[in-house]
C-alpha cells in the first residue's frame, strides 16, 4: 500500500509577474548622463520631426526623390509608436500633431506610454527609459504625466521589464515621485539616498 504526497510543482506556463521599478533621474539642463537601457522612448510627432536622430545621416539620392518619398510615407497616428533598431532601441512615441493647437494631447500620450511599455515587454526588454512624455514639446504637467504613467502601469502585465528610468527634469523629479509612490509603485530615485 503507497500513498500519494500532495505538492504543487510550479508549472513552466506559470511565469512570475510583477511591476517593474521606475527609477527616476533628476536631469539639470547641463547634465550628461550615461545608464545602461534597452530601449529609450523619444518624444515624437506625426511627421517624425522632433524626434529626429540628431546624427545627420549621409544620403546619394538627388533632393526630388527623397521629397518624393516624403510626400507618399504614411505617417504613423497621434498615440502610437514607430520602433527603430539599435543598441538602444528607439521607441518613437508620436504625442504630437503639428497641424493642432496644442500639438498634444493627453490621451495620445497615455495611448503612447502604454504601447511604450507593451512594446518593450513584447521584445522581452529589462530597461527602458522615458522622459517626462508630453513635457519635452509640450506642456503637460509631471504630476498629470505621473498618473498617467500609473494607470499605463496598473493596465499592464509584466514579465520582463524590471525596470522603467524617468529621465526628468530636476524640478519635476521629487513631485512625480511622490506622485508614484502614493499610488504604491516603488521608486528609487537616482542620485539621493
Amino acid at each position: 500500500m503507497g500513498f500519494a504526497r500532495e505538492y504543487s510543482e510550479p508549472r513552466l506556463s506559470q511565469r512570475m509577474v510583477s511591476r517593474p521599478v521606475v527609477r527616476i533621474v533628476g536631469l539639470s539642463p547641463d547634465a550628461t548622463m550615461v545608464y545602461v537601457v534597452d530601449a529609450v522612448v523619444v518624444e515624437d510627432d506625426t511627421y517624425l520631426i522632433l524626434g529626429a536622430d540628431p546624427v545627420p545621416r549621409e544620403t546619394h539620392d538627388p533632393p526630388q526623390e527623397l521629397l518624393k518619398r516624403a510626400r507618399a510615407s504614411i505617417q504613423p497616428a497621434p498615440g502610437t509608436l514607430v520602433v527603430r533598431e539599435g543598441k538602444p532601441q528607439r521607441f518613437h512615441a508620436i504625442v504630437h500633431e503639428l497641424d493642432h493647437e496644442p500639438s498634444w494631447r493627453a490621451e495620445w500620450v497615455a495611448r503612447a506610454l502604454r504601447e511604450a511599455l507593451q512594446e518593450a515587454e513584447r521584445r522581452e526588454l529589462r530597461r527602458i527609459a522615458v522622459p517626462l512624455l508630453g513635457g519635452v514639446h509640450g506642456s503637460v504637467a509631471p504630476d498629470r504625466f505621473a498618473n498617467l504613467l500609473t494607470e499605463a502601469l496598473a493596465g499592464s502585465t509584466f514579465e520582463h521589464l524590471d525596470e522603467v528610468w524617468l529621465t526628468l527634469p530636476s524640478e519635476a523629479a521629487a513631485a512625480v515621485a511622490a506622485r508614484l509612490r502614493g499610488a504604491g509603485i516603488e521608486v528609487r530615485e537616482e542620485g539621493r539616498t
